[in-house]
């Protein structure tokens, strides 16, 4: 049996010898340079993590805009802003050595927030004489996300963190070692820096207001540190004498600006309480974490005060000046001028490491009062001061490592993010091109997110100086005759004045080419204005409107560069009632359209529901020729569109000739452009790159799914030439089984063999689009394969077929039962089509004005049928047919059963609801019902039982319409 006597020797060997062994495990790690290199990698390393995931926002594209300026320009625009202008010239230099692009931009941020590191760890090892307070804290800052948050920002926020901060290790160093001239190298150094500190936020005055206190307490509490005070405010003289210059130019104008937003924002000062929770809260990054750097700050305060150190009080001290004089600054600016909007307590980012360093200081005091309590005499209960504090930092890590995931995983500003706009502006414009820009941030948009060479001329004017509509007019014309295209984003979202009267203006002076919505912004695109041949007469569009006359341009119009500008001539006949979009479509040989315009009368801004009777008004559009367009011979239609869907007006000459959906205006001549469009110009889907011999395939993109067993699916598919072909290519795109069977139809050769491949020029690109018609005997859903195959003129296989992705195909079970019919009908439509019959509910009854009528509808497949028609259901008046009433037109089935899915024999019930229109008059009206194309909105013949012709839709029953109840 053991000892008692010797296993407690035993025990008091082994816990010295374990004690010792930490003890200089601890004194070998806080002393290595390592931990805090360490700490250094860990903060690259997150401050570079998804650096440009987050889109720019108004500022950063304000420093950017800043930072383009010629240096005295810089500092007047940034004297009427709210920040001095040091940082915009740094950003300026650094630009040039890297680039524009916000990557590169932040990367200056996350490289100066880095210095705030070692310099918090030798700001707290001066002030606590402890390397543990100071890697504490380095710690605290590396994971704080307020502080990651503004290192990934192209403001200046992250450098005067920096900043303040090595302006006052500098003070300090310089203080300790009593230099005996008055202005040494450390003094010199601590007057620069805190001089660019002034010179790069205006809050930044008070770093030295901070350290004055500091002083005057430090020689009030101390007789010897007296001889101090001279010196010192002799030095701060010299940083009000270097800070005179901006002063005296800033001056005027900041007050006038700080006034006028004041007024403007209209803010409510802030209590005391919420100013101070709302810095504390945003420096710990979550309310938990705040709470625990609270309790941590407030043990280091109390921990330290008690201490017998001789350096603890001058910390304490030093450490809640640095925290509270700014903050306190800040209120009584807050309660004169109230201005606190979302995340205003980022101009106070620069006193966060005061409140690191006093949580880590608490922690390091916590565990020194833990140690020399006399309760904690056994070693084991030494531990447990050790485990609440690395329970407190894992807290501190976890709580800060959420912030961060969700910092770098959830999208900000998204209604504001320019770079879908950038991409279309990227595609489409040119050096030759103007872009109109009425905000800073517009400006530092373009100027990062395009490449400086070649870029479109950036126009900028203040938002005051179009103030008068004289200015704005003569400012926009002499943009429209010296540039040949115009670019305007429009921010939608801050009261849109100028911006409404900018796009009325352009839609009446110039020819509106696109106009896209971006959230909150509107990129609208302007042709400026040019010769054009003679006018032509135009038609009238059903009852209401007449296209008095229209003028269009002739000659070559190059890919991807060029327009077509049209001049339409309105006149309304009757009163307007609904919406009607004016379609310009451009359409190839085979009535494939290439290109699409369509909106409200100038650029939307007047629609046709708002001209008097007898109005007379132009409107001027301009068609742009996509890129990768073949060259050709193409055909320009207009029409007018309801904005939900339908059948269009219909067209009739002068003289009542019918004309159609459409009115043919003229034909345009394509040419391939002389210097080749950036692929960004192509709107691909899905990249590939995947090369067949000479030709290489871009990208594709598909139509909305699903694919449907006999509908016709459009697939896109983007072709660069490498090289000019030596041959003709045939492009196939098939839909493969497992078994390599095809069982689709497709046109397998390129842009309907108008365009071969042995015209391709080298680097041009070809966009060809293919329509995919599963087979109709599919009935069940199958995964097929969507290949890309190329082959050349002996049938040979070019290159490796190319899967590009796996399509699910729906099916239908055809039905060939006839049901019983109320109304049997037996009308054919072209020579695929019969309608059976139909029957209504309610039947046989009177509507009223805004009831519903459904009206089912019985067809028979007589043959196959390659186009997929839509079916119109017309509730008219017989002596005013182009009146409709109401109204439901469709794809059979509501879109599950095309026409091109049909097989021979098989019956099919389609149902619709008219819904009657709240303003029909009393009376007699007709349901009619045909089919037409929605592409060239054609309609089908219309023939008997016995053959004869009936026009092109069928009249089903009368229908009474009836006074609505009182």
């Amino acid at each position: 049996m053991t000892d008692p006597n010797t296993q407690s020797a035993a025990r008091l060997v082994l816990r010295q010898a374990v004690m010792r062994h930490a003890s200089r495990l601890t004194f070998d790690v806080i002393r290595s340079p390592l931990p805090l290199l360490a700490l250094l990698l860990l903060a690259f390393a997150l401050r570079v993590h998804a650096l440009d995931f987050q889109p720019l926002w108004f500022d950063e594209g304000k420093s950017v805009f800043f930072a383009n300026q010629m240096p005295w320009d810089t500092a007047l625009l940034t004297a009427e802003d709210i920040h001095p202008p040091l940082y915009y010239y740094l950003l300026h230099v650094w630009a040039l050595v890297a680039e524009w692009g916000p990557f590169a931009l932040r990367f200056l941020s996350a490289m100066s927030s880095l210095l705030a590191i070692p310099l918090v760890y030798q700001l707290g090892r001066l002030l606590s004489g402890r390397r543990a307070v100071g890697l504490l804290a380095a710690l605290f800052l590396t994971l704080a996300p307020m502080h990651v948050y503004y290192a990934q920002e192209a403001r200046m926020y992250a450098l005067l963190t920096t900043l303040g901060l090595a302006s006052t290790v500098l003070m300090l160093q310089a203080l300790r070692a009593q230099p005996r001239r008055w202005l040494s190298r450390r003094w010199l150094a601590y007057l620069l820096i805190t001089i660019a500190a002034l010179y790069t936020h205006y809050y930044a005055v008070f770093i030295p207001l901070f350290q004055t206190v500091w002083v005057l307490w430090w020689a009030w509490r101390d007789a010897r540190q007296r001889r101090h005070l001279w010196p010192w405010l002799g030095r701060m003289a010299l940083l009000g004498l270097a800070y005179v210059p901006w002063v005296l130019l800033s001056y005027q104008v900041l007050t006038s600006y700080v006034v006028a937003k004041v007024a403007h924002e209209a803010y409510a000062p802030l209590p005391p309480w919420q100013y101070l929770v709302d810095h504390l809260l945003a420096f710990g990054g979550s309310p938990e974490a705040a709470l625990v750097f609270g309790v941590l700050a407030g043990c280091g305060v109390v921990a330290v005060w008690r201490s017998a150190r001789q350096p603890a009080r001058p910390m304490t001290s030093g450490l809640l000046l640095y925290l509270l004089v700014p903050l306190a600054a800040g209120l009584v600016i807050n309660l004169y001028f109230p201005f606190h909007p979302p995340y205003y307590e980022r101009q106070f980012l620069y006193v966060a490491p005061a409140w690191y360093l006093l949580a880590a200081a608490g922690l390091v005091g916590l565990l020194d009062v833990a140690r020399r309590a006399a309760w904690a005499a056994r070693w084991q209960w030494r531990l447990l001061p050790i485990g609440a504090a690395v329970l407190v930092m894992v807290a501190i890590v976890a709580l800060n490592a959420q912030t961060l995931h969700a910092f770098y995983t959830t999208p900000r500003n998204a209604a504001d993010d320019y770079r879908p706009l950038m991409a279309r502006a990227r595609g489409l414009a040119r050096p030759g091109d103007a872009v109109v820009c009425i905000y800073p941030w517009q400006v530092g948009y373009f100027q990062s997110y395009l490449a400086p060479r070649p870029r479109p001329m950036l126009y900028y004017v203040p938002y005051t100086a179009w103030d008068e509509p004289a200015g704005m007019e003569a400012g926009l014309d002499k943009l429209l005759s010296g540039y040949p295209r115009l670019w305007f984003p429009s921010y939608q979202a801050a009261g849109r004045v100028l911006e409404t009267r900018v796009e009325a203006y352009l839609g009446q002076k110039a020819y509106m080419i696109d106009q896209e919505w971006y959230e909150n912004n509107k990129l609208s695109f302007h042709a400026s204005p040019r010769p054009l041949p003679a006018p032509l007469p135009g038609a009238r569009f059903g009852d209401a409107v007449t296209l008095i006359e229209y003028q269009m341009a002739a000659g070559e119009v190059p890919a991807a560069w060029g327009v077509v500008p049209v001049l339409l001539t309105w006149r309304v006949q009757q009163a307007v009632e609904e919406r009607y979009l004016v379609t310009l479509r451009l359409a190839d040989a085979a009535g494939r359209t290439w290109s699409l315009s369509d909106s409200e009368p100038q650029a939307g801004l007047w629609p046709f529901s708002l001209w008097p009777l007898g109005q007379t008004g132009l409107d001027r559009r301009a068609v742009l020729i996509p890129a990768g367009t073949p060259p050709g011979a193409y055909k320009l239609y207009l029409s007018l569109n309801r904005p939900g869907g339908g059948q269009p007006l219909s067209v009739a000459g002068f003289d009542g000739t019918p004309r159609g959906a459409e009115l043919f205006l003229g034909q345009v001549n394509v040419v391939a452009p002389r210097d080749p469009p950036p692929l960004e110009a192509l709107p691909i889907q899905r990249s590939v790159g995947a090369r067949f011999g000479d030709v290489q395939l871009l990208g594709y993109s598909l139509g909305p799914g699903p694919f449907m067993a006999g509908q016709p699916s459009s697939i896109t598919l983007f072709w660069q030439a490498l090289v000019p072909p030596a041959g003709d290519y045939v492009l196939a795109v098939e839909l493969l089984d497992l078994a390599g069977q095809n069982l689709a139809q497709s046109a397998p050769r390129p842009v309907g063999d108008a365009y071969p491949t042995s015209r391709w020029r080298a680097d041009e690109l070809v966009v060809d689009f293919y329509q995919i018609i599963p087979a109709a005997g599919i009935s069940d859903a199958q995964e097929l394969h969507l290949v890309v195959i190329v082959y050349d003129a002996a049938s040979q296989p070019v290159g490796e077929p190319v899967v590009l992705q796996s399509v699910p195909v729906v099916g239908r079970e055809p039905n060939y039962n006839v049901p019983p019919i109320a109304h049997p009908v037996n009308a054919r439509l072209g020579e695929g089509i019969r309608l059976l019959g139909y029957q209504t509910e309610p039947a046989d009854r009177p509507l009223q004005p805004g009831q519903t009528m459904t009206l089912t509808l019985y067809w028979q497949c007589l043959a196959p049928i390659d186009t997929s028609y839509k079916v119109f259901t017309h509730l008219i008046d017989p002596n005013r047919p182009a009146s409709i009433w109401a109204q439901d037109d469709a794809v059979p089935g509501r879109g599950t059963a095309p026409t091109t899915s049909w097989v021979p024999g098989e019956v099919l019930t389609d149902t619709y609801r008219l819904t009657v229109k709240p303003e029909t008059p009393r009376g007699t009206y007709q349901i009619i019902v045909g089919l037409y194309d929605p592409v060239t909105n054609a309609r089908l013949s219309v023939a008997d039982e016995a053959g004869a012709p009936l026009g092109d839709h069928v009249v089903l029953q009368a229908v009474s319409v009836e006074a609505a109840y009182p």
